[in-house]
């Protein structure tokens, strides 16, 4: 173990207990750092590398995936549309929409425990609280 590795596992961000977290995310970098992120926090991780995948993705394993961690800009489908796809699967998906430039037409509306938005870059305690929050909001069945 590094001793990158054991910082992370020894922060005070809150830890996962084995959910399963889709991570959709064009950019294999930012997508390969936030999948590690996530798996040393306890999280289980399944990844897509843009919304036409990850949709598939989610119909493969909508009974298993507690969370759904998307970028907003992507090639194909975009955020927007990815979300309302998701929602049209299972009206009750948990969401966090991450990304560093929001254009006109990429408003996202939270909704506490069910959907919010993370800006890009984060830090580990930013993304784990953004999970966090999603996960054990109102009404959680995820957890």
């Amino acid at each position: 173990m590094n001793d990158y590795t054991k910082h992370l596992l020894s922060a005070a961000s809150p830890r996962g207990n084995g959910e399963t977290i889709l991570v959709i995310e064009d950019e294999s970098g930012v997508r390969e750092i936030v999948r590690r992120l996530l798996e040393v926090r306890g999280y289980r991780t399944l990844t897509a590398e843009n919304g036409a995948d990850g949709l598939v993705i989610y119909r493969q394993h909508s009974d298993e995936v507690c969370l759904v961690l998307t970028d907003m800009r992507m090639p194909g489908v975009q955020g927007t549309e990815l979300i309302r796809e998701l929602r049209m699967i299972n009206p009750d998906v948990r969401i966090v929409a991450m990304s560093g430039v929001l254009g006109e037409n990429d408003h996202i509306p939270e909704e506490p425990g069910r959907l919010t938005f993370l800006p890009k870059p984060m830090t580990l305690e930013e993304l784990m609280g953004a999970v966090q929050r999603v996960l054990t909001g109102p009404d959680s069945a995820a957890a």
